[in-house]
């Protein structure tokens, strides 16, 4: 048996093990120097799997696994069939409603609390709190920020203050069991220990199924945008993050360029603007993650310009990360900007970093009426939800109630200043975006 036959069945192990059994997935991504093709996820399948940097990487899979599922999320790129394919014909028919949930930081590394609990315990002991949201039946996909790279292999960067790492047999099964879909890897700590962890990186999701935004083998893949396929509707999503929490010495190491991996940048900002447009003609709904902002500090300026330039160019959703503490919300042209939803799982060493939300935004079909006028428009948000949570010693748990209602009607007054109008219900905020 190969090594990556092996690392399939362990990660079937550790799903059975925690007790969650997913979906067939049927996976097709392409962008830039990285091809996955018909790969179909289902717990027990051996799929096997070759890597060459700079190169592509093919999964092959058993002839015994199915390619059908009412519930398969398919993942396409921007460059669209691969080569000699021919498009297949489908009815399209929009979901009556869709349901994106969101997270902030996800911090994994096996030296702290966190990365401890999960080894030990499992995913759904290290997030109770978003673990029993995220498995409700009216969530269709879920995205994070996973705060490090996924590799055993590197060295930590010289002269970087914080350095952190996932384990690559631990943390992938983990974001399955979780229900997350997809991560940003646009952050300042995705290379800390080199270019060879984070093409690990690319690897150890891939595999997975975890698709990622935010950073790939060249500029071309770091902008490139996910694009995921559940019952008829395509949602894009792309990641990007400002360069200035990274050590000045390693800025022009973290971007990608041309001929070496690295992460999609918020400077310049025509390039970001551009590869939001371009989603925009392929997508039904557009998400971009920014990991910007101040750590422990509100909202500044540039970060409302930005989200807001975001949307002028096609985004229909813009959350953010990076600043350790949820931030309010801002509602422009009826798209919501959640500037920070703080973190999700991370070490519990700072008390203002304590509190956490998590984010579930509904969408609708635009009426026809409204597709005509909307430049290519097909999905509206029409409600953001709320739900605080709480660091317990590295666990994220449901805020307990003082705690909530102290978050709560601090972010109520906080977007009240910004124009949303968030209103307390059942242990939640809610803004309604449309009657």
């Amino acid at each position: 048996m190969s090594s990556e036959v092996a690392g399939m069945t362990v990660l079937a192990k550790r799903l059975q093990a925690w007790g969650r059994k997913i979906p067939p997935r049927v996976v097709r991504f392409r962008r830039a120097g990285l091809v996955l093709v018909g790969c179909t996820m289902l717990l027990g399948s051996a799929i096997a799997a070759s890597w060459q940097p700079q190169a592509s990487l093919q999964l092959e899979v058993n002839s015994e696994v199915g390619h059908s599922s009412n519930h398969a999320a398919v993942l396409t790129g921007r460059s669209g069939l691969l080569e000699g394919e021919q498009a297949e014909e489908w009815e399209r028919t929009l979901p009556a409603g869709f349901t994106i949930m969101l997270g902030g930081d996800l911090l994994l590394d096996p030296t702290l609390a966190t990365g401890r609990i999960l080894a030990a315990q499992g995913p759904a002991a290290l997030m109770p709190g978003w673990y029993a949201r995220r498995w409700d039946d009216q969530i269709d996909m879920a995205f994070a920020n996973l705060e490090s790279p996924v590799s055993s292999r590197g060295t930590p960067l010289a002269g970087k203050k914080y350095t952190f790492r996932a384990d690559p047999n631990v943390t992938p099964p983990a974001l399955l069991a979780l229900g997350i879909d997809a991560v940003s890897l646009a952050n300042n700590h995705v290379l800390d220990y080199g270019e060879i962890a984070l093409v690990d990186t690319f690897e150890a999701l891939a595999q997975a199924g975890v698709g990622f935004a935010g950073a790939g083998l060249d500029t071309t893949a770091a902008y490139a945008p996910l694009l995921l396929e559940r019952e008829g509707l395509v949602v894009a999503f792309l990641a990007f993050a400002d360069l200035t929490p990274v050590t000045p010495r390693y800025q022009q190491f973290w971007q990608a360029g041309p001929d070496h991996p690295g992460i999609a940048t918020l400077t310049p900002q025509l390039p970001l603007l551009q590869a939001i447009s371009e989603a925009r003609r392929e997508a039904d709904i557009v998400v971009v993650s920014f990991h910007w902002g101040y750590e422990y500090a509100d909202v500044v300026r540039a970060q409302r310009e930005l989200g807001r330039a975001a949307i002028d160019v096609g985004a229909d959703l813009v959350f953010g990360h990076h600043p350790h503490v949820p931030q309010p919300i801002e509602v422009y042209q009826g798209r919501p900007i959640l500037y920070s939803l703080g973190n999700l799982a991370f070490q519990p060493s700072f008390p203002a970093a304590l509190d956490m939300l998590a984010a579930v935004v509904r969408f609708a079909p635009l009426t026809a009426e409204e597709q005509r006028t909307e430049a290519g428009r097909t999905m509206v948000p029409i409600a953001v939800e709320l739900y605080p949570l709480w660091n317990e010693g590295g666990r994220t748990i449901t805020s307990p109630p003082q705690r909530a209602a102290r978050l709560m009607a601090d972010l109520q007054r906080r977007s009240m200043g910004l124009g949303a109008q968030l209103e307390p219900d059942t242990g939640r905020l809610v803004l309604k975006l449309r009657p």
